[in-house]
């Protein structure tokens, strides 16, 4: 009998058979070709189907081009799941988003995959291995070594405990399930907020005892899907604040300055919230000082300022600086700005 070798194959009288390589160590080892691995699964939801169809035939010509063979899945549950911001939300089991972008869309967040419509042989190519390389990459550590779900029981309410996870996580997206409510999503870096019950409950909801939240990243689908009906983060952060005074936070030795005017027409206010917010709008005051117009209690103003530094409304400085700070000349009438109007208007 004739034996011959050719490299992984061996010929038996002229049949060619596959013969196992042998492995000599991981110097020898060479990664699994594209085609010898299941592929990938991508889903997809809010496509139409020109797109599906396109995105089909893209997959065939791409073939064992991409760094892992990919291929249509059946419903949402993939390890890709490519969906649109007018998608209706829904469930689904893909560990990674990517967004289809029509028209003028942008991303909402820096790092989160897209594909630009007219869809295009190259931008499908580029999506899939980078979905690729985030999928073989290990799952990132939670900052100090916590875990992603964080489950709350002492005895506070939520919106104190979103005061401090605010505050100690400017960069996580939170999803925050809430008994007898619904759930609520805050997106910290995109600087937006979604409830998927009535906003008149919103604040019943915050002072709601019996809630469970978790980290998810800021490209998750179920964030994803809701940014079309997602609301400006600080009309959240703004009731949390008024509900809660900073968490260990003593105001002595502290005064406080506006950097920005808080939108009243959007954030609930009382009018003392004008008075006061006047009068810190070119100046720091102390709780002391702000106390001394009247109008509000000494746990109301700190609740306030409290509001106001969630949303990134505040300087602070030592007290010193109060008196430091001389009260600025009024500017003509016809250069006066909103902070010198209003400062007229309260007589401040």
């Amino acid at each position: 009998m004739r034996v011959s070798i050719m490299g992984n194959q061996q010929s038996f009288d002229g049949r060619v058979v596959d013969r196992p390589p042998v492995l000599h160590g991981a110097a020898d080892e060479r990664p699994a070709p594209a085609e010898a691995m299941p592929p990938l699964r991508l889903a997809l939801h809010g496509l139409t189907d020109d797109e599906i169809s396109i995105l089909d035939a893209i997959l065939r010509v791409l073939g064992e081009r991409t760094a892992r063979r990919w291929v249509l899945a059946d419903g949402r549950d993939g390890d890709l799941l490519l969906t649109t911001r007018d998608a209706p939300p829904g469930r689904h089991g893909a560990p990674l988003t990517a967004l289809l972008l029509r028209d003028d869309e942008r991303p909402a967040v820096p790092d989160e995959l897209v594909l630009q419509a007219p869809l295009r042989v190259m931008a499908v190519l580029d999506l899939l291995n980078a979905a690729h390389d985030r999928l073989r990459q290990p799952a990132a550590p939670t900052p100090g070594g916590e875990q992603a779900r964080i489950e709350v029981d002492d005895g506070r309410s939520l919106a104190a405990a979103l005061s401090r996870l605010v505050e100690r996580r400017p960069e996580q997206a939170l999803r925050v399930r809430i008994v007898g409510h619904g759930t609520l999503y805050l997106c910290l870096k995109a600087r937006i907020y979604h409830c998927d019950f009535p906003r008149e409950r919103f604040v019943d909801a915050l002072n709601e005892h019996r809630f469970v939240v978790t980290m998810i990243p800021s490209s998750a689908a179920e964030l994803v899907v809701r940014l079309d009906s997602a609301r400006a983060l600080d009309e959240a952060l703004w009731q949390i604040g008024l509900i809660t005074a900073a968490d260990g936070v003593s105001h002595a030795g502290r005064a406080y300055r506006l950097t920005r005017w808080p939108d009243f027409a959007r954030l609930p206010h009382r009018p003392e919230f004008l008075r006061l917010c006047a009068a810190m709008s070119r100046t720091h005051r102390s709780v002391d000082a702000l106390v001394a117009l009247g109008g509000l209690q000494r746990g109301e103003v700190e609740h306030l300022l409290h509001a106001c530094a969630l949303c990134g409304y505040l300087d602070v400085a030592p007290q010193a600086a109060e008196l430091a700070s001389p009260h600025p000349a009024s500017a003509p009438a016809s250069r006066a700005g909103l902070f010198d109007r209003l400062r007229k208007r309260f007589g401040l």
